[in-house]
């Protein structure tokens, strides 16, 4: 792999990486991960037990979200220093110029359009950002907003709440199924 690849690479992981909480030092949201794992924990149901599997898939759902709005508040309050506020405008800015010689020099622009190992969705922010270099700055913004995130992290614990109701009543049917049959 070419240092030119590896530099498209490293810099699409350094945005990746980038996080208000990575900038000022804290873990944030991190521990939402259990509760959203507990959220597949579906044991077999019948018809019994699945108001009580939906209620308390629910509760850990409800749960999790109230703890990001929580971990958001912490966030937020961090970011009343303006020893944070200035750390974070510095990397922003950092990544915005890295992204801009990037999108400056042809050569590694193409190579990293034609690289295997750079994800579809990579190339299409890359394009984007070429052709409306607004994009850029706007993607990093969001990017770096803890409210951003935290709406991210809502949104995927209720996708997954979703999933799991889904999940158990499925099985409850497949029990029901199962149990008729016999």
């Amino acid at each position: 792999m070419s240092i030119k690849l590896k530099t498209v690479i490293n810099l699409f992981t350094t945005l990746n990486n980038f996080r208000v909480t990575k900038v000022i030092g804290a873990i944030i949201l991190l521990p939402i991960l259990l509760n959203i794992l507990g959220l597949f924990n579906i044991r077999s149901c019948n018809a019994q037990t699945l108001g009580e599997t939906l209620e308390q898939i629910r509760k850990r759902a409800s749960v999790a979200e109230a703890q990001v709005d929580k971990q958001l508040l912490e966030v937020q309050a961090r970011l009343n220093s303006e020893q944070a506020r200035e750390e974070i405008e510095k990397r922003k800015v950092q990544i915005r110029n890295q992204f801009l010689d990037l999108l400056n020099d042809e050569e590694r622009y193409k190579q990293a359009l034609e690289s295997p190992n750079i994800p579809q969705y990579q190339k299409d922010l890359l394009r984007k950002f070429k052709s409306n270099p607004q994009e850029l700055d706007k993607f990093i913004d969001e990017q770096s907003s803890p409210e951003h995130l935290a709406e991210q992290r809502k949104l995927q614990i209720r996708k997954d709440r979703e999933f799991a109701e889904k999940r158990a009543k499925e099985r409850a049917l497949r029990n029901r199924l199962s149990h008729s049959n016999e």
